[in-house]
């Protein structure tokens, strides 16, 4: 790899759950033109840029610090690891006083309550780890950084001078100034766990708030008055219902103590890893706080009406002061929120030196992973991005929300949208993006993988793709009968699943027999009972091919069917989606592509390094930041995107369809698909 004298590079780096990844990329011959010209394309010269990936690095969390930090998966699970070090101490699992005050969404420790956290001093390790990791002659030449980061989770700094609390504790102080004292060195200085009010912060896997989300939903008006304000329903991820819990804890253990004075600043772990490296408290961006269930996106604020239910539920609906303490917990968050693409400052000297950075390199705001997805993905609002990774996520930007009466999923503001707003000569980028999630995806078709091709993808693909089984190779005996297997559709659950919502995990298969008009619902056992007591090795695969087939089929026609019930996609509507752009590990699959194409009966699209693609979102944030501030008129961030980021690779575009008539999609129709999910749904609730 040679350097070239006219190129920049840009760090963008993922704070994962399960590691920390890194891209640096090459912008060369990037040459902003100063022309005040009322023609917008004549603003900007991007013809000749040159975009290269030219590192990429991860930190794996279990290989480096299993042991050291007990993590699997790298996170924690169980409550214990939460409650341990909360203010110095060891919180007993029963509150030892009294706690009328609080509301009844306060909730008892238990063992098993669904409680995940991640240490915080492994990630700031991590994140140390992956900067040495990135080239010496690379990182010489770093112009900015941009950030991605897991989802939702809240990191409690806590109060250092509480004599001199109010002089400072809502200002921008140099973090590291503090800190200094500890170094032996040059850069020796380092992050301890009694920093932090929480030494292991709750992550978006944690869902051991329940009785607290129903609280709050109740408190604001109903599941849909909340989403109509925050973009989202009440989520036990959520760093809403995260504070809540956290400072019910402290009022019952500590009742003389409220967060506002043992806390400093709470952050979200995007601000929290802006503000390691300036040195400097750094407000969460607009994106990523529209994951917290307190940003209002319409008046891009702070939600009073939230605040104040969240302090009803923290301090109880007596309290004479409450509108003192909302104001407090807005102070905590920070009083105010910045675009997603703001460059907040240059790297703070200590950081800078520690390692090797140019002490010019930018800082560009961390945003959420899905919203830097979305930055290195989406190029419009006529696109449809799908990730089929461990789980499933379906998502696209919206300009307007006023008709949009979702009742699923997440509306986040688009990182890249509040940036520009305000420029002359523009179109700007949509304001929103929507978000539908699905818990399971590739873990289930890794399963069925392993039971019926030995883990061999290359027989499950070819498998997906053969014809479908006659009514004869498929002929079983059920319930002392012969019968004809005419068609299957299941709906598999390894975990709880948040699209639709059901709470009972469990593979659950519809059955059509030629014999019968209704399809006839098994339960996993039953299935397997089923196919073990087959006899015949032909029919027995007959039964497993109508299994791959059904597990595919059924996932993606779940994406569809979700995406049009909740205004994301209008197939009647040819001009409101012209392409799918698919990431994630199954766009190794073309069998799989294949089938999308067949579901949703548009053109498929890849693109070169869309497996990383929170990292070169990032990347491509950094860089688009700190250009916009070389411009006197700029083009929106999907126009830059669209002449510098590598062109989508179109990989099914016309597939005859009689090929795949003997496959299962023809006895598919998305109508079947959501009747047998209402049914399942009904049966599962009433059980």
């Amino acid at each position: 790899m040679q350097l070239q004298d006219n190129e920049g590079h840009y760090l963008g780096i993922d704070v994962g759950t399960q590691s920390m990844k890194g891209s640096v990329i090459a912008i060369r011959n990037f040459e902003p033109k100063y022309n005040q010209s009322s023609d917008p394309s004549n603003l900007l010269n991007i013809n000749n840029t040159n975009f290269e990936i030219i590192w990429q690095g991860s930190v794996h969390y279990d290989s480096e610090f299993a042991s050291t930090y007990m993590i699997k998966g790298g996170v924690l699970k169980g409550q214990e690891h939460y409650l341990l070090n909360c203010n110095g101490q060891f919180l007993n699992r029963t509150c030892p006083v009294s706690n009328d005050h609080h509301n009844s969404s306060f909730q008892k420790c238990s063992d098993d309550d669904g409680t995940v956290t991640c240490p915080i001093l492994m990630l700031v390790e991590s994140f140390e780890l992956l900067l040495q990791k990135v080239p010496l002659e690379i990182r010489e030449k770093i112009v900015a950084i941009g950030g991605s980061a897991q989802q939702h989770g809240s990191v409690y700094v806590k109060t250092k001078f509480e004599d001199d609390h109010q002089q400072h504790v809502h200002h921008n102080i140099d973090i590291w100034t503090r800190y200094k004292s500890r170094s032996q060195g040059v850069g020796t200085y380092k992050l301890q766990e009694n920093d932090f009010m929480l030494k292991n912060c709750p992550i978006w896997m944690d869902s051991s708030t329940s009785n607290i989300c129903q609280e709050l939903e109740h408190i604001i008006g109903g599941a849909q008055q909340l989403m109509k304000i925050t973009g989202s329903s009440a989520y036990e991820r959520f760093t809403a219902s995260q504070i809540i819990k956290f400072s019910q804890l402290l009022q019952c253990h500590f009742p003389v103590k409220n967060i506002y004075n043992e806390c400093e600043r709470i952050l979200i772990l995007s601000s929290f890893f802006t503000s390691y490296l300036t040195g400097k408290y750094e407000s969460i961006d607009f994106g990523d706080g529209s994951g917290m269930n307190i940003l209002d996106i319409h008046k891009l604020q702070w939600s009073d009406e939230v605040l104040n239910a969240m302090c009803k539920l923290i301090y109880g609906t007596s309290v004479n002061s409450l509108e003192n303490l909302q104001n407090n917990l807005k102070k905590l968050l920070g009083e105010s929120l910045v675009p997603s693409n703001t460059i907040v400052g240059v790297i703070n000297k200590m950081i800078a030196e520690k390692f090797q950075l140019p002490v010019t390199c930018k800082i560009c705001c961390f945003s959420g992973d899905n919203l830097n997805s979305a930055s290195f993905l989406l190029r419009s609002n006529n696109d449809l991005c799908i990730s089929l990774g461990t789980s499933h996520t379906i998502f696209g930007l919206m300009s307007d929300i006023s008709t949009h009466n979702a009742r699923e999923g997440h509306v986040f503001i688009n990182p890249s949208f509040v940036s520009t707003c305000h420029v002359k000569n523009m179109t700007n980028d949509p304001k929103f993006l929507y978000l539908l999630c699905f818990k399971n995806g590739g873990l289930a078709r890794m399963d069925l993988c392993e039971k019926y091709c030995g883990g061999d993808w290359k027989q499950f693909d070819a498998l997906l793709l053969s014809p479908y089984p006659s009514h004869d190779s498929a002929n079983i005996i059920y319930q002392e009968q012969v019968k004809h297997v005419e068609h299957m559709i299941g709906f598999y659950f390894q975990f709880s699943e948040i699209t639709p919502l059901c709470c009972k995990p469990g593979y659950f298969r519809f059955i059509k027999f030629k014999e019968d008009e209704e399809y006839i619902l098994l339960k996993d056992g039953e299935f397997q009972l089923l196919l073990s007591s087959i006899q015949d090795d032909n029919m027995k695969n007959s039964l497993k091919n109508l299994d791959i087939k059904s597990i595919v089929y059924s996932q993606l026609l779940g994406l569809k069917l979700h995406a049009i019930q909740n205004g994301l996609y209008n197939p009647s509507e040819s001009k409101t989606t012209n392409r799918i752009i698919v990431t994630g590990g199954a766009t190794q699959s073309m069998a799989l592509l294949k089938i999308l194409f067949c579901v949703f009966q548009l053109p498929i699209f890849t693109m070169q390094g869309s497996e990383d693609s929170t990292t070169l979102g990032a990347a491509m944030r950094a860089f688009y930041s700190v250009s916009n501030l070389q411009m006197m008129d700029r083009k929106s961030y999907f126009e830059v995107a669209e002449n510098i980021l590598p062109p989508l690779l179109e990989v099914v575009s016309t597939l005859d369809l009689k090929d795949l008539k003997a496959t299962l999609y023809s006895n598919f129709s998305l109508e079947l698909y959501e009747n047998l999910e209402k049914r399942l749904l009904s049966v599962l609730n009433t059980d």
